[in-house]
């Protein structure tokens, strides 16, 4: 576990964030046991992998994503859970009125996945295996209503309080999807490593000749010098 304080100031609106990646082994063991179930689902002999991976780079993605999506199609691949201690000031301000100051403080949760029914690619060159998933995509931030406070830290008999925590309340979910963008990077390695681990073990529980293959994981924002022809649906 690592701490990071991180201070964001855009316009009137300043975001400081107590911040902390879980990574518990239960998640890497239950991306292996994903992997693992597609063995069941597959219901197949046990195949040659060097045999599979023959053949044009597109015809062994279309091989390997067909056995992906049979296990299940919209299957989302749980990568991290990014949890921080939110404090979110903010400055409503009018042109002939003072200002009034606001701050909210909660606990908020961003659970990061990339989709199986995305587009995938896979490279194989000599024995390496080349793996090119989606994007790294975030579910909708989740707050801890129950925890959740907004306070006024400077207030004027001149304005409309209550009008102004209201529309502050409003606009909580936009900082939080705005931080659960900036904190990918922040996660990438770690989702970089459980896609690894799901991609041996399903090649492990579903093929024979696998000794040797090392797989490396890119995702689409990172320069490889690889492209590939658009996704065959």
């Amino acid at each position: 576990m690592w701490v990071l304080i991180i201070a964001i100031l855009t316009g009137g609106i300043v975001f400081l964030a107590h911040s902390c990646l879980k990574t518990p082994e239960a998640a890497t063991d239950k991306l292996r046991d994903t992997a693992k179930g597609f063995h069941d689902v597959i219901k197949q002999d046990v195949i040659d992998f060097v045999k599979f991976v023959a053949g044009p780079s597109e015809d062994v993605s279309a091989r390997i994503l067909t056995n992906f999506r049979s296990f299940q199609p919209e299957l989302k691949l749980q990568l991290a859970t990014f949890k921080e201690d939110a404090l979110i000031e903010r400055t409503d301000s009018h042109w002939l009125l003072p200002d009034v100051k606001l701050e909210a403080r909660a606990p908020i949760s961003y659970t990061y996945f990339v989709d199986l029914n995305g587009t995938w690619n896979f490279l194989v060159q000599n024995r390496k295996i080349l793996v090119f998933p989606p994007a790294v995509q975030c579910n909708t931030p989740a707050y801890d209503v129950g925890k959740l406070t907004i306070s006024v830290k400077e207030d004027s008999v001149l304005r409309r309080t209550e009008i102004a925590k209201e529309a502050f309340h409003n606009e909580l979910m936009g900082y939080a999807w705005g931080r659960s963008k900036i904190q990918i990077p922040l996660i990438k390695e770690n989702a970089r490593k459980q896609l690894k681990t799901f991609v041996e073990t399903w090649i492990k529980n579903n093929f024979a000749n696998t000794e040797g293959f090392a797989v490396e994981v890119y995702f689409p924002d990172e320069k490889t010098g690889v492209t590939f022809a658009p996704a065959r649906n």
